[in-house]
């Protein structure tokens, strides 16, 4: 298993059994992902390329995001 960690963050991410989990010293147990809304734009993209590099089978799509 290798653990993500994405920079401005506590705690860091794996997958297990094709599932995003979550883990950091506040939880007693690591956790089921079931959003990341919390993450900028730049931080879920720097997820998702650490993701594909450490889980290359894991499906998870890049975000593009453009100002107006």
């Amino acid at each position: 298993m290798k653990k993500i960690k994405i920079d401005f963050m506590e705690g860091w991410y794996y997958v297990e059994d094709d599932t995003l989990n979550y883990s950091c010293d506040d939880y007693a147990d690591d956790v089921e992902v079931s959003d990341l809304t919390e993450l900028k734009v730049w931080q879920y993209n720097q997820l998702v390329n650490r993701l594909l590099m450490h889980y290359p089978y894991y499906k998870i799509d890049r975000l593009e995001g453009k100002f107006i």
